[in-house]
């Protein structure tokens, strides 16, 4: 069986990695669809099983990128979702799967921003831009964090936090 297998009806790939991503310590490949990140492996010597991860893309919050290592490179992208994910490949691949998910963050297609030539350490971070000020009218309802009120956001269909600025 193969990761395409996996795929639900009309769901395009847009990114494949060339080689296996490291999540943990198990080695995927990770392919990026128009709905979802998708991590597959197939495991076993005499039983073969399917191992798969997914998360769907507009469940993303934010992701982070960098890089480590003097000589060989590697790129690690922190992705943050229901759960905090760290996937650690090749570092060209790793910046390539980091300008995919970008447009997909801002909701609209937009030109991914150049990356600078990186130092070892060095962090990039992208993430939803803040919602417009609420409605007047809207129903609020507090913060688990700071107790403020927080805002609907129809088009993440989640809560904001003004004061803490993050999706609740």
């Amino acid at each position: 069986m193969s990761a395409e297998s996996f795929l639900s009806p009309g769901e395009n790939i847009r990114f494949r990695s060339k080689s296996n991503v490291s999540r943990g310590n198990k080695e995927y490949q990770l392919l990026m669809t128009d709905k979802r990140l998708i991590l597959y492996a197939r495991r076993g010597l005499i039983f073969k099983s399917d191992d798969l991860i997914t998360e769907p893309i507009e469940g993303i919050r934010s992701i982070k990128y960098r890089e480590r290592g003097m000589f060989s490179k590697k790129g690690v992208i922190t992705i943050e979702a229901a759960t905090v994910m760290s996937l650690e490949g090749k570092a060209p691949e790793m910046k390539e799967l980091y300008h995919s998910l970008l447009p997909f963050l801002s909701g609209r297609p937009l030109e991914a921003p150049k990356l600078p030539s990186s130092s070892p350490g060095e962090t990039l971070l992208a993430s939803i831009p803040p919602p417009p000020p609420p409605d007047a009218g809207a129903i609020q309802l507090n913060c688990p964090y700071c107790g403020k009120p927080t805002t609907y956001i129809a088009q993440y269909e989640r809560r904001y936090c003004y004061n803490c600025q993050k999706y609740i």
